[in-house]
């Protein structure tokens, strides 16, 4: 028996706009589907560290998280593809000095967009679908 694996996405606000900051994927989970910056958690790393390193590595911003550890988690589970996923959700605030987003690693991500959290473009990663049916708000 494998044990669930975990994650941290990092929720980039831009509180000027009112939006969020979305990738889109191009690798498996969630080919073709718009998403925020995240990665597995490494062993022995903190939630924050973790947070940092994803926010530079997939964005290369440099911005301030709001959360130390996750403000919510949703829990993915699919015995027919063999998934137990535990993603965490960290709030950073994005500023005019924060630097403009970027893609990284084009091998990761086709595209970028800031989007209103009530117009998120489709398709969505399936935990951030799940986040908005339980009527999340990352500005709340």
């Amino acid at each position: 028996m494998t044990r669930p694996q975990s994650g941290i996405a990092v929720i980039i606000r831009d509180e000027r706009e009112n939006q969020v900051l979305l990738l889109k994927r191009r690798n498996e989970p969630g080919a073709g589907c718009w998403a925020f910056p995240g990665e597995e958690q490494r062993e022995y790393e903190s939630f924050e560290e973790c947070a940092n390193r994803i926010i530079k590595h997939d964005t290369g911003l440099a911005v301030q998280l709001i959360d130390s550890s996750p403000h919510e988690v949703v829990e993915t589970i699919s015995r027919k593809s063999g998934v137990h996923y535990n993603t965490g959700f960290i709030r950073a605030r994005y500023t005019m000095i924060s630097g403009k987003p970027q893609i990284v690693h084009p091998s990761e991500y086709d595209g970028f967009v800031w989007s209103r959290w009530g117009d998120l473009p489709e398709p969505l990663l399936s935990s951030i679908k799940e986040l908005k049916e339980r009527g999340y708000n990352p500005f709340g």
